[in-house]
Parts: structure tokens; sequence; C-alpha cells
């Protein structure tokens, strides 16, 4: 990743930055490109630039399927990439734990009620976070993230590091695939090097939850009951919501809740600037999540795929 040349040299790193302020890091805007090895030997941006970039156009998909196979219907795609990986983790963890939601258990030989969840939240974290550090970039592949109506399953399309064993594998020594990478997820916090990880699966659900091959590592985690996915959510503004930066999810309701305002009023109510409003409102038209009804000045907006 550090020698290979990004397809895009105009690359920008607004999420990152971002992402570092919220944790309360510093980030230095004259050293970070050579810091965190984002050049090449000749000062071209590099594919850990990419990655790491707000604009690197790398598809991260999250999918969910009906039943408990790939053959069953496609319940819902959910669009995470195309943004800088830092932000894409996180925004996966918060979309499954918006899913995993808990059953009240009653046990019969005490009387009492526990709230249990559908999943071992800690186990998917852990498991996503690894799929991410240890997955094979330069193919320009991201890991699979797959609910089923069953268990979930992670995919990273690598196997295991140099110099990496299976029996370490299981027991957590940290050898990362991609070291640069990985000290860039400890450095937010995004990962600890403390191991934990495979282990903490490993005593959940055995070694069995992990299927190892040459070319890909897959961590299948059970649910704790079946749940059916039916109806369909799939609309346009499902899969767009989750990519959209703080400010555009704003101005987005900001135009949902007063249709017929104009957007230097928007601006106002979002408190941002009118070029701001606009660059959104056509990204939100090009994404056909919002469409315009009538002429400009007696017409309205309307959110495509509401009910």
């Amino acid at each position: 990743m550090i020698n290979t040349e990004s397809p895009i040299q105009e690359l920008t790193f607004s999420q990152l930055k971002a992402y570092y302020f919220g944790k309360g890091l510093l980030f230095n805007d004259d050293s970070f490109r050579v810091n965190m090895h984002l050049l090449t030997p000749d000062g071209k941006y590099n594919m850990l630039a990419c990655f790491l970039a707000d604009n690197g156009e790398i598809p991260v998909r999250v999918s969910v399927f009906a039943g408990l196979d790939k053959s069953s219907p496609l319940f819902s795609v959910k669009e995470f990439g195309n943004q800088s990986l830092v932000s894409v983790i996180d925004r996966i963890i918060d979309y499954a734990d918006s899913i995993n939601m808990p059953r009240a258990v009653e046990h019969l030989n005490t009387g009492l009620r526990e709230d249990v969840p559908m999943f071992d939240q800690e186990c998917f974290n852990e498991a996503v976070k690894n799929a991410f550090i240890h997955n094979q970039w330069l193919r320009k592949v991201a890991p699979m993230v797959t609910f089923f109506e069953d268990r979930i399953e992670i995919t990273s399309f690598s196997s295991l590091a140099p110099n990496q064993t299976i029996e370490g594998f299981y027991r957590g020594h940290s050898i990362p695939v991609n070291e640069e990478l990985s000290a860039i997820f400890l450095a937010t916090h995004l990962s600890e090097r403390t191991g934990k990880g495979n282990p903490l699966i490993v005593s959940k659900f055995g070694r069995e939850a992990f299927e190892i091959t040459d070319s890909s590592i897959k961590v299948t985690i059970p649910y704790n009951w079946t749940r059916k996915f039916e109806g369909s959510v799939d609309k346009p503004i499902d899969k767009l919501v989750d990519i959209l930066s703080e400010t555009e999810f704003k101005i987005f309701n900001a135009i949902k809740e007063h249709p017929k305002m104009a957007q230097p009023e928007i601006a106002a109510l979002v408190g941002v600037g009118k070029t701001t409003v606009q660059n959104a409102i056509v990204k939100f038209k090009k994404a056909g999540i919002l469409v315009r009804r009538g002429s400009n000045k007696t017409g309205y907006w309307e959110a495509v795929g509401e009910d």
C-alpha cells in the first residue's frame, strides 16, 4: 500500500481530520501525510492515502438477506463506501447496533426477565475491525458484511499475515497484514493491540466460527434467535443516508421538514452558507433522493423513497 500509487491524486482528508479531533487527538495539517506514510517515495499519494481519503472511491456494502443463504431475497443493501475507512467502520458498527434489537427472555426457574440481544455486539465489532485491518486492500475489494436470518458473516479477503500461525491467530497474537493501516487504527482508538478479538470470538463460539482459506478469512456470528427480515427497506434514501456528511444530513432533514422554504432560509436554519446548501441539493438530486415539484417560486421539494 505504501509504494503503490493511488489512482486518484486529488484526495481530501476532512473526515480523517474530523475523526482525530472527535477523539481529542492532535492532527498536524503540515506533516500528517508524511507521518502517516501516505506518500510514495516520489511524493505521490499512495493506496493507503486512497483508503483514508474522503473520496477514495472504495465501495463498502452491508447486505441483508431475508433467508438463510444468498439465494434468498435481498432485503437491503446499505452503502458505506466511497469515504474514509475510519468513518466506514464506525458507521457499520452503528448500523449493526440498530439491527441488534433485544428480546425479553423469561427464566422459568426464577421468574426473572432478561433482555437478550439478537447477537453478540462486542464480537461483531471486533470481527469487523479485524476484517478491515487484515484485508488485502490492494485488490480493491472491501470486506463483506452479510446478515442472514440466523447469523452474520464477516469476510476479509486475505489469509494469515506473514509469520502468523494458526495457533497464534486463535490465541490473538497480533501480526497485522497492513502494518501502517493498523498503526492508524491504533492511533484513532479504532483498535487496540491486545489481541483480544479472536480469543473473544473463540470463547463464545469456538474455533469453528472461523473459516480460513488461502485468500479469505470468514467469521460467522450466530444469532441468539432467528429473525425474519420481511418487507423492503431498500429505498434510495436508506442507501444514501449513511454516506451523507453530518451537515448534509441536517440540510436534508431541514428540507424534508420545510419543503417550501427557500435555500437562504434553509442555510440560516442549519447555520451554513447558501453555497453549502446548493451543493448539498445537487448531491441529493443526483443521488435520486430529492426532486423539485413545481416552479422555483411556487414549488416544493419532495424526498424520494419515503412513505
